[in-house]
């Protein structure tokens, strides 16, 4: 069973209502996961934030902009995909962004995925307006229980 299997039955087998942080520990399979949940039920979650920690060792020839490479490639599921926007080698921190943001009249949403190092995954949902003064603003999401699975299996595939 891979760790997007594990983390949903542990999702869906606790109380499905109301918000609250999520934690799962998956010693064997060297991950840790931290969902900020908005709602939770049996078909998905709403989103603030998603967190994906590897507590175990990682693959030798693994480095940052090769792990947000191969995520960019095969990352689907989501709105939008993922493309590769930079690397930071002094931080030894990636970033992917949504590489064409949903539009909704003059709001533009996209996903913001960064990694620091080899060890940590953060997933936000950022959305601003066009031609407006002020700065983006973090929004929650919702993902289906399916697309939760494969994303994070795709993230720490």
């Amino acid at each position: 069973m891979n760790i997007g299997e594990k983390l949903i039955q542990n999702l869906i087998s606790g109380p499905l209502t109301g918000a609250s942080p999520f934690t799962a520990e998956f010693p064997e399979s060297g991950w840790n996961a931290q969902i900020d949940l908005e709602h939770r039920d049996i078909v998905g979650s709403i989103i603030r934030e998603l967190n994906l920690e590897r507590t175990g060792d990682r693959p030798d020839e693994l480095t940052t902009q090769a792990w947000a490479e191969s995520i960019a490639a095969r990352a689907s599921g989501l709105l939008e995909r993922f493309a590769f926007l930079e690397y930071d080698s002094t931080q030894d921190e990636a970033l992917l962004r949504s590489d064409v943001p949903s539009q909704k009249q003059n709001h533009l949403s996209y996903y913001e995925l960064r990694l620091k190092g080899t060890s940590k995954a953060v997933l936000r949902r950022y959305q601003f307006e066009r031609g407006s003064k002020f700065p983006r603003e973090q929004v929650s999401f919702a993902l289906t229980h399916e697309v939760l699975q494969k994303l994070i299996d795709d993230i720490t595939s």
